[in-house]
């Protein structure tokens, strides 16, 4: 079951804006519960869309997951892609493994200190969150109702 979250600070020192997160890990060795597996397949669609191009996920634009409630071959080769796309700037986990993230650990912009890392969770949020601007959507967990009714089910 994937989670609504208020996330604080994370583009700007004192903001606060409405974020996805998942319940459990998904990806090689994961739980992959159904609404965290397609919260992790639409998030990658819809960042692909954003940006018109898939490449900001490290895939091709017929290599993205459907959003569905299934962890398949497209999806697992979708997760790794977009580690080793992102490989600097998120932690060291196993290969296309995303787990939730602690949004409050990351407030007031501390993801800028120290090596810069962070979970795939955040970096997800923010690629997420620059999307939906990019489509006039300041809010893109309302765009993502929008254009993946079928994850609504699996929001709490």
């Amino acid at each position: 079951m994937a989670k609504k979250v208020m996330t604080t600070g994370l583009r700007n020192k004192g903001d606060k804006e409405p974020g996805l997160n998942l319940s459990f890990a998904v990806g090689p060795a994961g739980t992959n519960g159904r609404g965290d597996v397609m919260l992790a397949q639409a998030l990658l669609n819809l960042i692909a869309e954003g940006h018109r191009d898939a490449s900001m996920v490290g895939l091709l634009n017929n290599e993205l997951p459907d959003t569905s409630d299934s962890f398949d071959g497209l999806t697992q080769l979708a997760l790794i892609r977009f580690h080793t796309k992102w490989v600097r700037f998120v932690y060291p986990t196993i290969r296309g493994l995303i787990y939730p993230a602690d949004f409050k650990k990351y407030q007031d912009s501390e993801i800028l200190v120290g090596d810069g890392r962070r979970p795939a969770m955040v970096m997800l949020h923010g690629l997420a969150s620059d999307a939906a601007g990019r489509l006039g959507e300041p809010d893109y967990t309302l765009l993502m109702a929008k254009r993946f009714p079928q994850l609504k089910p699996f929001i709490k």
